[in-house]
């Protein structure tokens, strides 16, 4: 649609209201524009960087894979950070939710304990891979839990199979319905005590702080390949208003000739 950009609508009893409380809101949008800014970093370099940070923290540097988020309609399913983890042998580190059926019921034929090889994620999008690795199954969870943390409190979850599953010292949370990595109840229903954890990987973009924030020493967003693009200046537009900034401080849009 040409001319696309951000607009204010208002309604007032009376023009010169109306135009008073736009022009109250386009200030006050614009004075806080910074905050309107996601800073993202490779996800190689998110999880050196977290590395780093683990290592002094008093609790866990939480990498968020904001672009792999399902609340945002994206597979919950790529393996690039989880790849990474396990690549530069982060150490006491959790990663979930990876959406993948299949390898929870695999997890559920081998049982308890048992080492398999299972390529894990990877299978919604073109370009991506599983994560193709021997693992071992540390504990198991079919049907509903409780939600515990301020987003889902008291309320009925059911991701079907679940595994949590190891390889080195990463742990994984694989289920078997899409969600995003938002109450703390989905590690500890498998096994996994979210504070006692090093580095926290999450399949979310901010619903997580509800309940994860308060036990982060960081938050570090991170870019991975999915479905979501979470900087706006990466979408070659070509038919918004000419001079609309492409994010929070970003660069201009100049209309191709």
């Amino acid at each position: 649609m040409p001319d696309t950009g951000p607009s204010l609508f208002v309604y007032a009893e009376s023009l010169q209201l109306a135009n008073q409380t736009a022009d109250k809101l386009l200030n006050f949008i614009l004075a806080i524009e910074s905050e309107f800014c996601t800073d993202l970093l490779p996800y190689d370099v998110a999880v050196k960087h977290a590395i780093h940070l683990a290592e002094k923290a008093s609790g866990p540097v939480i990498l968020a894979d904001i672009q792999d988020n399902a609340g945002g309609g994206s597979p919950s399913d790529s393996t690039w950070l989880l790849e990474s983890l396990v690549r530069q042998n982060a150490a006491n580190a959790a990663l979930g939710l990876i959406y993948d059926p299949v390898a929870a019921s695999q997890a559920f034929e081998a049982g308890v304990g048992a080492e398999i090889e299972l390529s894990v994620g990877g299978h919604s999008l073109p370009g991506h891979h599983p994560f193709t690795q021997r693992f071992k199954v540390i504990q198991l969870h079919e049907g509903e839990f409780m939600g515990t943390g301020p987003m889902v409190k008291d309320r009925t979850i059911n991701l079907e199979k679940m595994a949590h599953l190891l390889v080195d010292d990463v742990h994984l949370i694989v289920s078997s319905v899409r969600m995003q990595a938002l109450d703390q109840s989905q590690f500890r229903i498998v096994g996994i005590e979210p504070s006692k954890m090093k580095i926290l990987a999450l399949k979310s973009a901010n619903h997580f702080r509800a309940d994860f924030g308060n036990i982060a020493s960081a938050i570090i967003n991170v870019e991975s390949p999915s479905a979501i693009i979470e900087d706006p200046s990466k979408i070659p537009y070509t038919q918004l208003r000419d001079g609309v900034r492409l994010k929070g401080l970003g660069p201009i849009f100049h209309r191709p000739k």
